[in-house]
């Protein structure tokens, strides 16, 4: 089951079980930090937010569904690398690369998505390289990404992201903190980076 079914599901059999009128404004708060602090860890975002139950949850739900079809519309899914850390160089979680799927991206390392600790996501700069991303996010946990520093790395020159302009910032408060935001404002920002990949490469 794809991650936004599974997400729909947990939703309901959430709402079906409980319902929102059971919990006291002050325990639907509870509830959610409890929730996304014994899942954040090692989930998909399909359990980061199961306790998200109620309207919001619902709307996210839907633009994600409308985010995917219009990504389906790409002529090709460009490969990406997602960047949480400059030094040493980290991949992206695994709720984060499932978004930068959503959004109409291929992770360049779909592999170390399950490794929970970023110490397992610690990748060779030249693995980077050799797999020629075409799109590079950079979202440093609140450090403010210089895209300089990406551009001047040994051998990133001939890079498709960096030879053609294609590296963006997402703020970290939009895709690594937990809360909504990643589900909202975050996996729209990594789709309208990919829509402007793909409107320079028609040119």
């Amino acid at each position: 089951m794809d991650p936004i079914a599974l997400l729909s599901v947990r939703l309901h059999l959430k709402r079906s079980r409980l319902g929102n009128e059971a919990l006291s404004p002050r325990e639907r708060v509870v509830v959610d930090v409890m929730g996304v602090a014994a899942e954040v860890m090692n989930g998909g975002f399909h359990q980061f937010f199961f306790n998200k139950a109620g309207d919001r949850a619902a709307e996210s739900v839907a633009a994600l569904r409308e985010i995917r079809a219009r990504a389906a519309a790409f002529t090709r899914r460009p490969r990406v690398f997602f960047e949480e850390w400059d030094t040493p160089l980290i991949s992206g979680i695994r709720w984060v690369e499932e978004l930068v799927e959503i959004a109409g991206g291929d992770p360049i390392f779909p592999d170390l998505r399950h490794a929970s600790l970023a110490k397992d996501r610690i990748v060779d700069p030249d693995r980077v390289r050799d797999a020629k991303p075409d799109v590079i996010f950079a979202s440093w946990c609140g450090k403010k990404v210089r895209p300089a520093t990406i551009v001047e790395r040994p051998g990133w020159k001939d890079v498709p992201a960096v030879k053609h302009g294609h590296i963006y910032e997402i703020k970290s408060t939009y895709i690594l903190q937990p809360g909504p935001a990643s589900l909202t404002d975050g996996v729209a920002q990594l789709h309208a980076r990919l829509n402007l990949y793909h409107e320079d490469m028609k040119t």
